[in-house]
C-alpha cells in the first residue's frame, strides 16, 4: 500500500473519530484535557511522543505538492511543531478546555476535523484521486 494511502486512512478514521467524540461528549473530554494538561510530566512525555511520531511521518512522507497527499505532509509537520513546542514550551498550550468546549468553537473546530477526516477517509479507502 502507498504510504499517502495509509497515512490518509490513519488520518481519516482519527479526526472523523475525534470530531464525533468532541462534538457529541465535549464536556467530558474537556475535563479529561484539562486534567492531563495540568500534569507537567504527561505533557512531556505527550511531547516527546508527538515529536517521534510527527518526525517518523516526515521521514517516510516527503510528498511536496499541492494536493491530498500534501496536506499529509503538512500534517507531519504541524505534528513535529507541536511535539517541539510541548516540550520545550508546555505552558503555550495552556488552553481551558472546559470554557472551550461551551463555546461555538467546539462545534466550529468539530465540523473542520469532521470534513477533513471524512476527506482524507474518502481518498484513503477510495484508492487516491
Amino acid at each position: 500500500m502507498d504510504t499517502s494511502l495509509f497515512y490518509a486512512r490513519l488520518f481519516g478514521i482519527y479526526y472523523v473519530a475525534m470530531a464525533v467524540i468532541w462534538m457529541i461528549r465535549g464536556p467530558v473530554l474537556a475535563r479529561s484535557l484539562n486534567e492531563w494538561t495540568g500534569n507537567p510530566g504527561s505533557m512531556m512525555l505527550t511531547g516527546i511522543m508527538t515529536l517521534f511520531i510527527g518526525a517518523a511521518m516526515v521521514a517516510s512522507h516527503q510528498v511536496y505538492e499541492l494536493s491530498w497527499r500534501g496536506v499529509i505532509t503538512v500534517i507531519a509537520y504541524i505534528a513535529v511543531l507541536k511535539g517541539a513546542v510541548l516540550i520545550g514550551w508546555p505552558r503555550v498550550r495552556n488552553i481551558d478546555y472546559t470554557r472551550f468546549s461551551r463555546s461555538p468553537l467546539r462545534w466550529i473546530t468539530g465540523l473542520v476535523c469532521l470534513v477533513l477526516g471524512g476527506w482524507l477517509a474518502w481518498i484513503g479507502f477510495a484508492g487516491g484521486a
